[in-house]
């Protein structure tokens, strides 16, 4: 998805470049790490961090706001999110693009890409509605997913006490 996209365009420009992988909750060293990196002097014209913000906690988010306050002239930095929960603060200091969403067929695609297989990834892609990093966040919530899936069809069948079963 967007992160393959930025990976793309950042490879096109440099070979100096450092991303950070989609994580459920991004953890503020990793912000920190990203930081020193772009602090240090590039191998060639330029520098660029990728980050997929999407799950970060407060504390990331600061660590996240010095950077882009002492950001150096050489370094470019983007930040890749799902949901548009970041805080203004973050928004305000940088230029905003915005993805279209995928196709089913293309987040099924993009999560076979980044090793889940057919069957799992036919299950999640849905619920991202299109973003292969919102359809990720689910990963580990399956068995949760197939109860809600019987139940919705319960109650499309008018099967009100199996589903009333299920939701216990």
């Amino acid at each position: 998805g967007k992160s393959l996209i930025a990976k793309h365009l950042a490879l096109k420009v440099t070979q100096d470049v450092n991303i950070l992988e989609f994580q459920a909750v991004v953890p503020v060293d990793k912000v920190r790490v990203l930081s020193f990196f772009l602090q240090k002097k590039s191998f060639g014209t330029c520098k660029v961090g990728i980050l997929e913000v999407t799950g970060m906690r407060m504390e990331a988010y600061n660590a996240l706001l010095k950077i882009l306050e002492d950001m150096p002239k050489s370094s470019h930095l983007i930040l890749i999110d799902h949901w548009s929960n970041v805080p203004r603060t973050i928004v305000s200091r940088c230029w905003t693009r915005v993805c279209q969403y995928l196709s089913l067929e293309e987040v099924i695609e993009v999560l076979q890409m980044r090793g889940m297989s057919l069957d799992a990834a036919k299950k999640i892609a849905p619920l991202g509605r299109g973003s292969p990093g919102a359809a990720l966040s689910f990963v580990g919530l399956e068995p949760q997913i197939e109860d809600m899936n019987s139940m919705v069809s319960c109650l499309e069948n008018g099967d009100l006490s199996t589903a009333l079963t299920l939701a216990q």
